[in-house]
């Protein structure tokens, strides 16, 4: 897929306070990293966004993280 800006999540809908995903690229091995994205819909699951990152990497771990007042 081309490099530009995706869109996950509607502008309009609640958001989630963040989850973290680690990325691996296979072209460079250094290129293990963790990335932290906040603001999610409360509709989001792990496999939503696994499906939605794993267009850029391989996604070889997520975890969504909520607030007590999500959960």
């Amino acid at each position: 897929m081309d490099a530009g800006v995706f869109s996950f999540i509607d502008p309009s809908e609640e958001r989630l306070p963040f989850l973290v995903l680690s990325i691996y690229f296979p072209e460079d091995v250094r290129a293990l990293s963790r990335l932290c994205v906040k603001n999610l819909p409360k509709y989001a699951n792990e496999n939503r966004l696994r499906e939605f990152f794993s267009q850029k990497g391989e996604v070889t771990d997520a975890k969504l993280m909520r607030t007590r007042q999500d959960s």
